[in-house]
């Protein structure tokens, strides 16, 4: 249970928001889990991008592929993977 309080003491109220929207969450904290919620928190630092910002990373991409350009000293090949890996990048998000 220390280690627990100790883990949920130092988690922000942002976090303590994103935490409780979890389906595992209320059975951690009815059991005092802490591994449970240390596991909890893993997730949500790794995979925060991909939940919250989805929209945002979708557009940051669209906006980096159409804005890319040709300089001057770029080679044509260059040019052509550095829009294909961009192209890659909009599929994936």
């Amino acid at each position: 249970m220390k280690l627990y309080s100790l883990g949920w003491g130092q988690s922000s109220k942002a976090t303590h928001s994103k935490l409780e929207t979890h389906l595992d969450f209320q059975q951690c904290k009815n059991e005092y889990n802490s591994l449970r919620l240390i596991k909890i928190i893993r997730e949500f630092v790794f995979k925060s991008d991909d939940r919250q910002y989805k929209y945002k990373a979708e557009d940051q991409a669209k906006r980096n592929y159409y804005n890319l350009r040709q300089t001057s000293n770029m080679t044509c090949q260059e040019y052509f993977e550095k829009k294909l890996e961009m192209s890659w990048k909009l599929l994936k998000v």
